[in-house]
């Protein structure tokens, strides 16, 4: 089979991408007063907020710049409130312990923005029933979602090749979603989306290969076993040896 990196990390708009930003100044480098400045159990220190930035760098390559302070805030407060702890010193030591490294990943986890969407970027998919798929789909195909969020790509991408391949072809083909998000991953494996979620599916084929099925008392439409089942979910980050 071949292997097509369809959507490269670095153009990708879908999932977790590694992104770049500027660097986190004090408010005496820029002159103009941090928001940060107050401190408290429930505010981060301008100091504190340039640890997180490195921290979360280092380990995702996501460069928050500034203008995300009150996002950060915001978001890592839930998760002191979540350990019972007094305050962001206690959490930031806790998270750069050998004890923390599973906090860790769940404050980068917390961090990160997800946009992603059934036949998002539309052009891409008829590129590859057009194009990819007649010239080397014959005998099957292998291909990567990096930074695939919550599922929505690899399941789109499984739709396009049910719908072109072969059932031959089809019985070769794989699809292996990856991203750096464990709560992600755990919601492309449930397969389940609410009606906002697949606005974009044409309806033929939410009714082709969706079923629908409530969950906790909300609506919502699940994959397919024959979509979902080329599809093989694992966490990876960007940034490790691999």
């Amino acid at each position: 089979s071949a292997m097509h990196m369809l959507f490269p990390p670095a153009a990708a708009p879908y999932g977790t991408s590694n992104r770049s930003c500027g660097t986190c100044r004090s408010a005496s480098e820029t002159g103009m007063p941090s928001v940060f400045e107050q401190t408290g159990p429930d505010r981060l220190t301008d100091t504190q907020y340039r640890s997180v930035c490195s921290m979360v760098y280092r380990i995702s390559g996501i460069d928050l710049s500034r203008g995300k302070e009150e996002l950060v805030n915001a978001r890592l407060a839930k998760r002191v409130r979540a350990l019972n702890m007094r305050g962001f010193s206690e959490y930031l030591k806790f998270v750069a312990s050998e004890q923390g490294r599973d906090e860790l990943h769940r404050m980068v986890d917390a961090l990160t923005t997800n946009k992603t969407g059934f036949f998002r970027e539309s052009n891409h998919f008829e590129f590859l029933r057009t194009h990819i798929l007649p010239s080397v789909g014959r005998d099957g195909v292998t291909i990567w979602s990096a930074g695939c969020s919550t599922g929505q790509e690899p399941y789109t991408i499984s739709i396009v090749l049910q719908e072109c391949m072969e059932p031959s072809a089809l019985a070769r083909s794989r699809i292996l979603a990856t991203d750096i998000s464990a709560r992600c991953l755990a919601e492309a494996r449930r397969g389940w989306y609410d009606a906002e979620e697949v606005a974009d599916v044409p309806r033929e084929l939410l009714a082709r290969y969706f079923t629908k099925v409530k969950m906790d008392g909300r609506d919502g439409y699940r994959v397919r076993d024959c979509i979902a089942s080329r599809v093989s979910f694992a966490m990876l980050n960007l940034m490790d040896p691999w």
